[in-house]
């Protein structure tokens, strides 16, 4: 759920069928798109009465919770890894330290992947009671517009530079493009390179930082890998549509200047 490049999201509802049928766990990475899930309105990111057995989110992304803030969430709680992961240290972990009337121990750390961590839920439940769920609904639906914002920027543009060209439709809120420059128009092996080379020429210049990724994809009969892109995660809500015409204007300066 949002993955790592471009943000998209695996049919849930159907996997989960399958999953269903023959027995087997569906766990959910929504480490990046979860808050889509939690917070936005976005059917493709939808998990209502969808079966799912856990679920990862880290916080610390796209809500902007302060680092490092990551849930992995059980349907059937932390008994079920309790069963998994338990060592037993009864020099660390009591069971008969129970909470109150309920037969759960008080000390979760023999049911975690890490009894060492520092309790990331803090920072996520002290925002949450500070500012309310509305505020995280408007942080994901600001930067779902704002991705469909710069998207738009890109595909409508134009230059004397080159030409941009957009990888595919933001799924979520990353952005995936190409500026091709002029020289390369019909070379398409190349763009990767002057991907590659804005990036540094942009970096070296200390104004912003940019960063460039790849992914593979399948057409039907063969898997390729894609030239690098410009990708542009939309995250902090303070984005505005100025700063997008920063970056833009920034790639065509680096452009102007690598391939004159």
């Amino acid at each position: 759920m949002g993955t790592t490049v471009l943000g998209a999201c695996d049919p849930i509802a159907s996997i989960s069928r399958v999953c269903r049928e023959f027995g087997a766990w569906l766990h959910v990475d929504g480490s990046w798109g979860g808050p889509h899930a939690l917070f936005g309105d976005d059917p493709a990111f939808s998990v209502h009465n969808i079966h799912i057995d856990s679920f990862v989110v880290n916080p610390h992304k796209l809500l902007g919770v302060p680092l490092q803030c990551s849930f992995l969430i059980m349907r059937q709680g932390l008994n079920v890894m309790r069963r998994a992961l338990g060592l037993g240290a009864t020099y660390l972990f009591h069971d008969e330290q129970v909470c109150g009337e309920s037969d759960v121990p008080c000390d979760v750390g023999d049911a975690t992947l890490g009894c060492g961590r520092r309790p990331d839920a803090i920072k996520f439940w002290l925002m949450w009671r500070y500012y309310g769920t509305q505020y995280f609904t408007n942080r994901v639906a600001l930067a779902r517009n704002t991705s469909l914002r710069l998207a738009e920027l890109v595909r409508t543009r134009t230059s004397l530079l080159g030409r941009w060209v957009l990888v595919t439709e933001p799924a979520s809120t990353c952005v995936c493009f190409w500026f091709v420059p002029c020289a390369l128009n019909d070379k398409r092996s190349e763009w990767g390179g002057a991907t590659r080379r804005m990036c540094t020429h942009i970096n070296d210049g200390g104004s912003m930082l940019l960063d460039y990724a790849t992914v593979d994809v399948f057409d039907g009969t063969n898997t390729c890998t894609l030239p690098e892109f410009f990708r542009i995660p939309i995250n902090n809500p303070s984005v505005s549509s100025a700063t997008l015409n920063d970056v833009l204007n920034a790639i065509e300066s680096a452009a102007a200047e690598l391939y004159p």
